[in-house]
């Protein structure tokens, strides 16, 4: 287990067992506000890594700052938006077994504290509070976690790079490429043969792939 997640699901002490909307402090220490800037700078972080792979360091020191950030925000706050903020960073740290943790974070928040749950509706109603979960995977586009998602590692080539899903499901719909001078321009751009990856996959083993598909179904169960 990554969290204590009966830690965080324990009612806050004080007043009311969801604590206090954390959106209220407008100071300069404030959690919540610190939390969000924090977001914002690993999302751009990661942006610039897509286009600098020696940037990936920092990315990843941003989301580790939004998990610890959240984690204490959390101790505060029942809220459900702080819980899908620290899913997406869960995701990049610890990929579908972080998924699988802040899916039960987020479904125990709502069955344990439902009508007094941050963030609190307002003149949009439930959908002020349930945004945050929908944004995650996405209504009509893709969703804060898809991208992440995309780029697990999928299995580590001959060589020991990894190789993500995304770059596997491009080497697939490269193979089935009709047009051999689109195919041969993707191979050309970097898209690996498709048939080589299957190989290196087949090196990579049952054992490494069934761990991945009990991972993958942990993670959907808990969704």
């Amino acid at each position: 287990m990554i969290l204590d997640i009966d830690a965080l699901l324990a009612p806050i002490e004080g007043d009311s067992p969801v604590g206090q909307d954390l959106r209220a402090d407008y100071t300069a220490g404030s959690i919540y506000y610190r939390l969000r800037d924090a977001r914002s700078d690993a999302r751009a972080a990661e942006r610039a890594a897509d286009s600098d792979p020696t940037l990936e360091a920092d990315a990843g020191q941003h989301w580790r700052s939004v998990l610890q950030l959240a984690q204490t925000a959390l101790g505060k706050s029942h809220d459900l938006e702080v819980a899908a903020w620290m899913t997406e960073a869960m995701v990049r740290e610890n990929g579908l077994a972080g998924l699988a943790e802040g899916a039960r974070l987020m479904a125990g928040l709502v069955h344990g504290f439902w009508e007094a749950l941050y963030p609190l509706p307002d003149e949009d109603g439930m959908e002020t509070r349930v945004a945050p979960v929908a944004g995650l995977n996405g209504t009509g586009s893709d969703g804060t976690l898809i991208q992440p998602l995309r780029k697990l590692t999928l299995f580590n080539a001959a060589d020991g790079s990894p190789v993500p899903v995304f770059l596997y499901l491009q080497a697939e719909e490269t193979a089935g490429l009709g047009d051999e001078k689109r195919k041969a321009a993707r191979i050309a751009a970097g898209v690996p043969a498709f048939a080589q990856l299957e190989t290196q996959a087949r090196v990579a083993g049952t054992g490494h792939f069934t761990a991945l598909a009990r991972g993958a179904a942990a993670a959907l169960e808990a969704w």
